[in-house]
């Protein structure tokens, strides 16, 4: 595109064929709808020209996860949340990373990186990694996360968070007024 390749039938050609290969795993990107784009592109353009497809890695080997690549993830997929219940009065927290369902093995990876947590297949193509037990949030989430700061507006949300674990975690929250400081605080 820096080149404005894209500009032309043949440039957009290569971008199809590059997006089709680094999608290829979700529910949007299958020979079929490749096939119906480029049918759709020939009847307007008519006979697609041929060009050189790129040479794509063939084999993913993945390293171990590290505190840097966690930060990322965390910072593009991660949430830190408060929810309430107002017909009991219940509170919960959870941690949560959502990918697509081919991106599942990182998901399960978080799993043994944290030491805590479990991963679920959404209807959506997606999956879930989630922490929702105030004691392993407490022991392996909030350390890690105290320890590292993250680069988005969600160190803000993760404080937020942190404390209103640690007033769960220390205190009778039922009384109304540490119930309002805990709204107040999410």
């Amino acid at each position: 595109m820096k080149d404005k390749k894209h500009l032309n039938i043949k440039g957009l050609l290569q971008i199809i064929d590059i997006a089709y290969f680094m999608n290829k795993d979700t529910s949007l990107r299958s020979n079929n709808t490749k096939s119906k784009l480029l049918n759709g592109l020939a009847f307007k353009y008519g006979k697609l020209p041929t060009f050189e497809p790129l040479e794509y890695p063939k084999a993913f080997d993945p390293c171990p996860l590290t505190t840097e690549f966690v930060r990322g993830q965390i910072d593009g997929d991660g949430s830190f949340n408060v929810a309430f219940r107002t017909d009991s009065r219940r509170i919960g927290v959870n941690f949560t990373v959502v990918h697509e369902i081919s991106s599942i093995s990182v998901l399960y990876e978080l799993v043994s990186f944290f030491k805590c947590g479990s991963v679920y297949k959404l209807p959506s193509q997606a999956a879930r990694y989630q922490v929702q037990s105030i004691n392993e949030l407490i022991k392996y989430i909030i350390p890690f996360f105290k320890n590292m700061k993250l680069n988005t507006r969600k160190q803000q949300n993760f404080e937020v968070f942190a404390k209103v674990c640690e007033i769960l975690n220390s205190s009778w929250y039922k009384d109304d007024e540490t119930i309002k400081k805990i709204v107040e605080l999410a």
